[in-house]
């Protein structure tokens, strides 16, 4: 009799696991992240090169994501920057010194297939997703 209620308690704990995975997004919401770090210190004419990575946070597929950056405030004379997939890169050789202070803001979007097997706990109306979007400042010095 123990064997019988062990089989059905696994039983049960496996459908649950299985078919609630969607439910789990809601207790554990999916949003992105920037990482927080300190960029590279610049060099007055000589070429610059660092970048920022976005994730998606509780997600293992951070790749299947779309990503779009903007960058809001001033940007070190001489420097660009330009999207690679989830990394925002910055390049170019400044032509000025001083400290420059800037918002980086990452909007990203689902992939067409994300939640469309349409269960119970699935969140076509995104009511268990958390922001899509996130902003944080970064600070470049051209020495």
């Amino acid at each position: 009799m123990r064997k019988i209620y062990t089989f059905v308690l696994l039983s049960v704990v496996f459908i649950i696991g299985n078919s609630c995975s969607e439910m789990f997004d809601c207790i554990a919401s999916t949003k992105p992240e920037l990482e927080s770090k300190t960029l590279a210190m610049g060099y007055l004419s000589l070429p610059y090169d660092d970048y920022i990575t976005a994730s998606v946070k509780n997600t293992s597929n951070d790749n299947s994501f779309y990503y779009y950056f903007s960058v809001d405030g001033e940007l070190p004379p001489g420097l660009n920057f330009s999207e690679e997939g989830r990394d925002l890169v910055f390049y170019g050789s400044p032509t000025q010194r001083g400290t420059y202070t800037f918002k980086v803001t990452v909007l990203i979007e689902y992939p067409e297939d994300y939640d469309s097997e349409g269960g119970l706990w699935e969140d076509g109306d995104r009511i268990c997703f958390g922001n899509d979007s996130i902003s944080k400042s970064y600070t470049i010095t051209i020495d």
